[in-house]
């Protein structure tokens, strides 16, 4: 994991209020659960670039719409937002 992912981490731990020294530096697309959801939503919410590739990289993806408006590099809409 980056430094950069780990900051990310941190970060969303800190905004869904979870304590940070009982998440290990890993995926957390990769996990379930009630706090791995929490802290799937949190990245997503501040960091969708990041929160994309932790989902793809789990084998997660994201609709063609969703990919559509990325590229198109204006605001996302509400549902891509959500597919985050």
């Amino acid at each position: 994991m980056t430094p950069d992912e780990i900051w990310i981490l941190q970060h969303a731990c800190q905004a869904a209020r979870i304590d940070a020294t009982k998440i290990k530096p890993e995926n957390p697309f990769k996990k379930s659960g009630s706090t791995a959801t929490l802290l799937q939503a949190s990245v997503a919410e501040f960091a969708p670039e990041q929160a994309a590739r932790w989902r793809c990289d789990a084998g997660g993806g994201l609709s063609v719409q969703t990919l559509s408006e990325i590229q198109a590099g204006s605001d996302l809409s509400k549902a891509a937002i959500n597919d985050f």
